[in-house]
C-alpha cells in the first residue's frame, strides 16, 4: 500500500519528506504502544513478585526512561532538540538506578580513596614503606 502524498511538479523532495514524516509518525506511535505494553507488564510483575516500593519504582522508572529516550530519537527531532531531553532522562535514570537503600543500622561507607589503595603486608620494606618511616621521623 503506497503512502498518500501530495505531489508538486517542481518539488520532488516534498514527496520524500512527507513519506519520511509518515514513517516517523507510525514508528513513534508503535514505539509508544510497545512502551505502554512493557510498562503494564512491569506493573504486573511488580504485583506478582511482591517487590518493595523502591524496586517497583526502579523497574517502572527505568522502563519509562528507556522508552522515552528511544521515542525522542524516532520522533524526528533534530540532535539539537533532543540533546537536553536525553541528558535529563539520563540523569533521572542514573538517580533511579544508582540510589541505594540503607538501613539505619548500617555503617557509613568507606571513603572512595580507601578502596583504591591496595593492602600492604606488615613487613613490607619497599620504597613506599621506607618513605613512610622517614616521614614519621621528620614529624617527630
Amino acid at each position: 500500500m503506497a503512502a498518500h502524498t501530495a505531489e508538486i511538479p517542481n518539488e520532488p523532495n516534498l514527496t520524500v519528506l512527507l513519506e519520511s514524516q509518515n514513517q516517523s509518525l507510525v514508528l513513534s506511535i508503535s514505539l509508544l504502544a510497545f512502551g505502554v505494553f512493557v510498562i503494564v507488564a512491569a506493573l504486573w510483575r511488580v504485583d506478582r513478585a511482591h517487590l518493595t516500593e523502591a524496586g517497583a519504582l526502579r523497574l517502572v522508572g527505568a522502563t519509562v526512561v528507556v522508552v522515552m529516550a528511544v521515542f525522542l530519537c524516532t520522533a524526528g527531532f533534530t540532535l539539537e532538540q533532543i540533546t537536553p531531553a536525553i541528558g535529563l532522562l539520563g540523569t533521572m535514570g542514573g538517580y533511579l538506578l544508582g540510589r541505594s537503600e540503607r538501613d539505619s543500622g548500617d555503617k557509613a561507607p568507606a571513603p572512595a580513596g580507601d578502596a583504591l589503595v591496595p593492602a600492604k603486608p606488615a613487613g613490607d620494606a619497599s620504597a613506599g614503606g621506607a618513605a613512610a618511616k622517614s616521614d614519621k621521623s621528620v614529624k617527630a
